[in-house]
């Protein structure tokens, strides 16, 4: 648990830091992009954080 309230506190440092200067520059694609792939993080380092093991696709044999 403690875990997701660092990363939480983490992931809310960087929107504090990042977004107010998106809005003032009027950059609403960067805006987006930078909200999805920092969702797109958060999930990700939530998953781990909980111990959820995605499994990796065997490379081919050559």
């Amino acid at each position: 648990m403690l875990k997701i309230v660092i990363l939480v506190v983490i992931f809310a440092g960087i929107v504090y830091f990042e977004v107010p200067k998106l809005v003032r520059a009027n950059a609403r694609a960067e805006l987006w992009a930078f909200s999805i792939i920092l969702l797109i993080g958060f999930g990700l380092s939530v998953s781990f954080a909980l111990g959820f093991v995605f499994p990796i696709p065997p490379l081919p044999q050559p």
